[in-house]
């Protein structure tokens, strides 16, 4: 293994290169850790937590960390089935009476191990986040929210990623422990490992002076500040994005995992003494393949990504489909084969990444707070990750970068080119008022409000759970179709989520059904046909 003054000359040279990459895509602060041989050998502390007070950011600076959050859910999962609580294998079914989705396979036939891999096939709908962060459905109505999914991809023979396998996941953790789910990850994780300066709900460091201001970028690379992540353990949606950390804990964490996976497997045993991390080498595990056709391994384990290298990266995150069709550029090309587990996490206001090198013991932590023109912290985690490695030929992530937020910016025009594709000119067919109403999903769990602005000269807009912050105009396409597109400088300014893979032409219509007796909303592209939302009655 490689001395630590090595890898630490190699890591240190490439703080210019991620500077620039900060800078091409709008991201104001990064926090970033180097461990090795599970020893913690250098940090780069870059920008700012606060960009118009110009505060710095810090080891202790606390940042949404998003889809990080899952593995730590996965490892408080095994926690339980090592206490007996639960098998890998019981079916939910067996442990919520109250499950009972809409597709008998998922019903009679998921597990844990199908919740926390994305190897069920169920839809993976993410309406449930609006602007600035607002989780527009009540923790309330989370099992009506999971009852609703639809299984769109056969069970147990796809990979499709999914927020709401962990929504799941938290009511069997709760369920078999009498607790809230995220209380066992404090009870259970952070607190064993010292991790004081970690949480799971929104509230947790409002009193705190050093936690990092949220942005989204706009089109030139500026940056306007956005409500901080406010999923959490009170929230549907928080058990795939709630945890909130630092650097100084997260390198707490991530040697955990690290140095319990390595004793684990060595030993032939699911626990290691003084951590409180069991059955990693099957967290570790893979599940699924998250691409069939392939040279080497790229799977999917529970929270955690997997990759022998030489091999693509970031598949969690915005990259891959901004370089559409174009396919991402092998990782450690050249460079003597390695096994990666990786994730990502992306909330409006924040990209987050790690990636972890068995073989050394190694991780390479990244933390920004920006939803930028990219995944930054993908492409930061990459550079790092090639510099602490030794590649000679790295990938050149400066014109990565470039390419991908020229991408981002090619979104609304392209949208809007699509959407203009299907404008026929002529009058509404109808009077406006006549579309006017509140209108349910099946679920009960979204309402869309539509109603008349009557300033200077009438006009139909929406409001998402008729909400005043989810208001957006309509403009009318053809018959009884309208739009709800708005610029994309517009949409971040509202701190809203923007992925080019969701958010196409057929997500902004909304089309109206005979008489307005209901609407059809296509907000999820795994679906075969919009969603039908029926007009209540007045």
């Amino acid at each position: 293994m490689e001395p630590s003054d090595i890898v630490k000359a190699r890591v240190e040279s490439v703080l210019p290169t991620a500077k620039r990459l900060m800078q091409i895509a709008g991201t104001p602060g990064a926090a970033i850790a180097i461990i090795h041989n599970g020893k913690h050998i250098h940090s780069e502390y870059i920008g700012y937590r606060d960009q118009e007070l110009k505060l710095p950011v810090t080891d202790a600076t606390i940042f949404p960390c998003a889809s990080l959050t899952k593995a730590v859910v996965s490892a408080a999962m095994a926690i339980c089935v090592e206490d007996g609580k639960l098998g890998w294998d019981t079916p939910i079914k067996d442990i919520l009476p109250g499950f009972s989705t809409k597709s008998d396979i998922l019903r009679n036939h998921m597990t844990a191990v199908d919740c926390l891999s994305h190897r069920a096939g169920m839809q993976s709908s993410l309406y449930w986040l609006g602007s600035m962060n607002n989780v527009l459905i009540s923790k309330e109505n989370s099992m009506n929210l999971i009852n609703d999914l639809k299984q769109v991809k056969p069970f147990r023979n796809g990979y499709l990623y999914n927020n709401l396998g962990y929504e799941i996941a938290s009511h069997v953790l709760e369920q078999v422990t009498g607790e809230p789910w995220d209380q066992i990850l404090h009870s259970r994780i952070f607190q064993p490992l010292c991790m004081s300066r970690t949480g799971t709900r929104h509230s947790f460091s409002q009193a705190d002076d050093d936690v990092a201001k949220t942005y989204e970028a706009l089109d030139d690379a500026s940056v306007v500040e956005v409500v901080p992540m406010l999923s959490g353990g009170d929230t549907v949606g928080g058990p795939g994005s709630a945890m909130r950390s630092c650097i100084r804990d997260l390198v707490k964490l991530y040697t955990a995992f690290i140095e319990s996976g390595e004793h684990q497997f060595e030993n032939h045993t699911t626990s290691t003494p003084g951590s409180p991390l069991k059955q990693v080498p099957f967290l570790f595990s893979p599940q699924i393949s998250m691409n069939p056709i392939s040279r080497r391994e790229t799977s999917y384990a529970l929270g955690w990504a997997r990759v022998q290298t030489p091999g693509p990266m970031g598949a969690i995150g915005l990259n891959p489909d901004l370089l559409k069709p174009k396919p991402v550029p092998e990782v450690a090309r050249g460079h003597p084969s390695e096994l990666i587990l990786y994730h990502q996490g992306m909330m409006p206001g924040n990209l987050a990444a790690v990636n972890l090198v068995p073989s050394t013991k190694g991780v390479v932590i990244v933390l920004t707070n920006s939803l930028a023109l990219n995944d930054t912290a993908d492409w930061l985690g990459q550079l790092y990750l090639e510099a602490y490695l030794g590649v000679a030929d790295r990938n050149d992530y400066v014109a990565l970068s470039e390419e991908t937020a020229k991408a981002t910016l090619s979104w609304y025009p392209n949208v809007l080119t699509e959407l203009e594709k299907d404008r026929i000119p002529g009058p509404v067919p109808r009077n406006l008022s006549e579309y006017t109403g509140r209108y349910s999903n099946e679920a009960g769990t979204m309402m869309i409000e539509i109603f008349l602005d009557s300033g200077s000269e009438p006009a139909l807009k929406l409001a998402f759970q008729g909400l005043q912050s989810e208001i957006y105009p309509l403009t009318h396409c053809h018959h009884d179709v309208f739009t709800w597109l708005v610029t994309r400088n517009e949409f971040a300014r509202r701190g809203r989520f923007l992925m080019r893979s969701l958010n196409n032409a057929e997500y902004f219509k909304i089309n109206f059904g005979p008489g307005s007796t209901y609407l059809t909303w296509w907000h999820d592209p795994s679906l075969e046909e919009p969603e039908r939302f029926i007009r209540n009655e007045q």
